[in-house]
């Protein structure tokens, strides 16, 4: 009768372990889904955002009436930023927004430009004298100039 009572003992433990392992493992893969669907929505908005405000806070930092332009050069709209002894172009080629800065006097070559960030698309437009739109793969942001007016 003991022994019956021992393997029965033993048998609910095991069974209870089972259920309360099994249990464990779920709750882990729904973890692990929950955290890949959060990681994958963060990463998302990141590669969304991050070249906007990368773009506006470039353009408040030359922010003066005549530090901020956006001209065509070869064929590749740019946003060129202008400063005392040299200018900053801002672009898309080749999948990337790209940087490139040139001291006055010297050539522009778009080519030699630095990869910020991977993008399909950037389109930039002044829509008025003072606000400045900046679309990055379809996302946009507008951007408020001539905090500063020089005379």
């Amino acid at each position: 009768m003991k022994n019956n009572h021992r393997s029965l003992n033993f048998i609910i433990s095991m069974a209870l372990f089972t259920v309360f392992a099994l249990c464990l493992t779920l709750v882990l893969l729904m973890g692990a889904s929950s955290f890949r669907g959060v990681s994958q929505r963060a990463e998302q908005q990141y590669s969304e955002r991050t070249p906007l405000l990368y773009l506006s806070q470039k353009i408040r930092s030359f922010d003066r009436s005549d530090g901020v332009g956006i001209e065509n050069i070869n064929g590749i709209t740019t946003l060129v930023l202008t400063e005392a002894s040299y200018d900053v172009f801002i672009y898309h080629h080749d999948g990337h927004i790209k940087e490139l800065l040139v001291f006055h006097g010297d050539r522009i070559d778009l080519d030699i430009g630095i990869d910020v960030f991977a993008a399909q698309s950037m389109e930039l437009e002044r829509v008025s004298e003072s606000l400045i739109k900046t679309t990055v793969d379809g996302k946009s942001i507008y951007v408020n100039v001539q905090s500063e007016v020089v005379t």
